[in-house]
């Protein structure tokens, strides 16, 4: 129970923070590593998440239905937009070292940051999903190829006049989605 409330206590005051003053609340966050979305990758864990005894949380074999949120999410880490590429693109390369796990790649309330998330031409061969992340700037996935694709809580508010990029969207001309593609919550 302790680890659930200093997790919800951490929350509420990352959410203070954020309505005080964006810099400071960006500033404040961890930078989740390749290392720490790699150790996802291979064992099938939600990458920024913990369960309630502060392991890592496994992939939820039940993700056709939104449950994860029960308030509005906030980020309480980021990903460099370029690593998360640089990660996805390694991983769809078939001659590379790494068995990614069969459930994919979750990202947990992470913002996605320090450019656009540019996802054109890539074969991702495992599912991809994103937990209540906030996407500043635009996410390309034209021609992406993915078996599975969600977004669960997920914030896509342009934010570049703060965070200084470009503005949010999504363009997905010729996106190839093998089996579902999800925007829950």
């Amino acid at each position: 129970a302790r680890n659930l409330l200093n997790t919800k206590a951490h929350e509420v005051e990352l959410a203070e923070l954020k309505a005080k003053s964006m810099q400071e609340y960006i500033g404040s966050l961890p930078m989740i590593s390749e290392a720490e979305l790699m150790q996802g990758i291979a064992n099938g864990t939600v990458v920024n998440a913990k369960d309630e005894l502060g392991r890592p949380l496994l992939i939820s074999s039940e993700e056709n239905y939104s449950g994860t949120f029960v308030y509005e999410p906030i980020a309480t880490a980021w990903v460099d937009a370029q690593v998360l590429v640089h990660v996805l693109n390694r991983l769809s390369d078939p001659a590379n070292d790494i068995v990614p796990s069969a459930k994919g790649l979750r990202l947990h309330q992470v913002i996605v940051r320090n450019g656009s998330l540019d996802l054109n031409w890539l074969r991702i061969p495992f599912p991809l999903g994103f937990q209540g992340c906030d996407f500043y700037e635009t996410i390309w996935a034209e021609y992406l190829q993915v078996p599975w694709l969600m977004f669960d809580g997920c914030d896509f508010t342009p934010r570049g006049e703060i965070l200084g990029g470009s503005e949010g969207a999504i363009n997905a001309g010729n996106l190839e989605v093998a089996f579902e593609l999800s925007f829950l919550g």
